[in-house]
């Protein structure tokens, strides 16, 4: 990709659902800087950034020789401080990878980079769900869409599958698309009841009816919300 587009990893310790988050070790290895490496066998380490306002993750990032950038206390979410990021820096697009995708593979990584290098939308990555307790479990992001573009996204489960033909329902997963201007807009916006209440960041442009392209991605397993992810997350690597 052109190297006006970087890779940006927001990351933060105060997490309500699990705290510290970040620094939860893997096989020895902070789950950040799993993260970040595999951003960074995919794509030009040289663009490929921890978004931060804690200085033990700053310390980490140095430690393991990844590029780090200070953000703001008072930065609400991960996208803003991605939009953060997007101002003080000369990228036109930057490529959002949540801190959390522990088991996110460089080929879901490669596939999303390439299916959306040509949206100019906000793009999200999402994947088809695999069981009813996947449906079910509130920490599952749930996507509704219509053709490529997402209409809804909730922890409760959407669609009702009872009234469906296809029976497939589809994840959100922690990896977007943003053009600079993107950035800028969702910054300029107030987070509305539906992305206070879901806990969506995403829904913020939503409820201001700015278009948001999804994206199907193969090889994606969960992301690292809960205590039990952490345990199913090890013993996944430990088979490995």
């Amino acid at each position: 990709m052109s190297e006006k587009t970087a890779i940006v990893i927001p990351a933060r310790l105060d997490s309500t659902r699990l705290p510290n988050k970040p620094l939860i070790e893997f096989n020895g290895i902070p789950m950040i800087i799993h993260v970040a490496n595999t951003c960074r066998e995919v794509f030009d380490g040289q663009n490929v950034y921890v978004s931060t306002p804690d200085d033990q993750i700053l310390s980490i990032c140095d430690t393991f020789q990844i590029k780090s950038i200070r953000s703001s206390k008072s930065a609400a979410s991960g996208t803003d401080r991605l939009a953060e990021f997007a101002r003080a820096q000369d990228y036109t697009k930057v490529i959002n990878v949540q801190g959390d995708e522990l088991l996110l593979t460089k080929e879901c990584l490669a596939d999303f980079i390439e299916k959306t290098k040509n949206r100019t939308n906000c793009t999200v990555g999402i994947t088809k769900i695999i069981s009813n307790e996947e449906f079910n479990k509130a920490s599952v992001v749930k996507v509704a869409k219509s053709d490529d573009r997402m209409v809804f996204a909730s922890r409760s489960p959407i669609p009702n599958l009872s009234n469906s033909k296809s029976k497939i329902s589809y994840k959100h997963t922690g990896l977007y698309m943003f053009t600079k201007d993107s950035l800028e807009l969702f910054s300029s916006l107030t987070p509305g009841e539906l992305e206070i209440t879901e806990k969506v960041e995403i829904l913020r442009f939503i409820e201001n009816r700015v278009p948001v392209d999804v994206v199907e991605v193969s090889d994606y397993a969960f992301t690292i919300d809960t205590v039990e992810d952490v345990e199913m997350a090890k013993s996944i690597l430990e088979t490995k």
